[in-house]
């Protein structure tokens, strides 16, 4: 197939081609970005059939340089630095670890999820976080920073009981919580420690916070990053995780119920109180509209007025 000439090539608006790149560079949460990694990013929102090189050529060279200084003036800066032979660009919009929070809670999210859509990783030509589709596949530069896992999870909550318990504030109830052999869910987990007195919510969020940094140290730690852009990837991730707090966008992760057959009525009693302490704890955070939209069968209604005082 042959490519246009300059000749037929379609008119290109730069307004259209910053619309539309801005939000894939966004979504990459990196302030820098090699030219290997930006040159498909800007083929893909060009007209179908054409690559960034047809609308430069009257540039010597027509190469990508001259493409972001015509096209992308403000969106993406030209560098001196390189990762090897490949340029480096700068993201404006995307400030270093010590500026302005970039990811709006992704990275935090990313790295929280049991499950995560996409995948934290380091990208050690330009030593900083990014994001991709948890279905990509990891390579020795842009190594994954796996997720905490549902154990981790579990040995954190272990931690916190026991430090409560040294200081002689543990509860018999929270302690038979984590006794219990049916799996907890994240949201009973938080309902049982507001139910405390006085309530334990806040320090959890807290101890549950510094833990998840310490698991996250020790990612980078394994992947050899150097001590001090450590210390500033924290300090990122953890502005990363200030966002989502004030944007309330926070995924909490939560262990999944046990769906398989209930062997015993003990059991089975003991998911039902789970589940109405969950569904208490959702409730509880609804408005008086949605709670006006959930559908309640109508013979729950009439034996609940039977109950009510005359």
């Amino acid at each position: 197939m042959l490519e246009p000439t300059s000749a037929v090539l379609p008119e290109l608006h730069k307004q259209a081609v910053l619309d539309k790149l801005a939000p894939l560079l966004h979504e990459l949460g990196a302030a820098k970005i090699p030219g290997s990694r930006l040159a498909p990013l800007i083929d893909s929102v060009l007209p179908a059939g054409t690559n960034y090189r047809l609308f430069v050529q009257g540039r010597k060279p027509a190469n990508l340089r001259a493409f972001v200084e015509q096209y992308l003036k403000g969106l993406v800066e030209v560098t001196t630095e390189k990762s090897g032979t490949d340029p480096i660009y700068n993201i404006p919009s995307a400030s270093s670890a010590k500026g302005k929070i970039r990811a709006y809670g992704m990275l935090w999210k990313s790295f929280v999820a049991v499950a995560p859509s996409r995948q934290l990783f380091f990208d050690r030509s330009t030593s900083e976080l990014n994001l991709r589709e948890s279905s990509s596949p990891a390579l020795a530069e842009t190594p994954t920073i796996h997720s905490v896992t549902i154990a981790e999870f579990e040995a954190m909550r272990g931690r916190f009981l026991t430090l409560l318990e040294e200081s002689g504030e543990a509860t018999p109830e929270l302690k038979a919580l984590l006794d219990c052999d049916v799996p907890v869910t994240y949201q009973v987990w938080i309902s049982r420690l507001k139910s405390t007195t006085p309530r334990l919510d806040r320090r959890w969020q807290e101890f549950r916070r510094d833990s998840i940094l310490r698991l996250f140290e020790s990612r980078l730690i394994g992947l050899a990053v150097q001590g001090d852009r450590i210390e500033e990837l924290k300090l990122q991730l953890l502005r990363d995780f200030e966002q989502t707090r004030a944007g309330k966008l926070e995924a909490e992760p939560a262990a999944v119920l046990d769906t398989g057959d209930v062997s015993s009525g003990g059991q089975k009693e003991a998911k039902e109180k789970h589940a109405r302490e969950l569904l208490r704890a959702v409730v509880d955070r609804m408005t008086m509209e949605q709670m006006q939209g959930v559908n309640i069968p109508f013979s729950i209604v009439l034996e609940l007025i039977k109950h009510l005082p005359q």
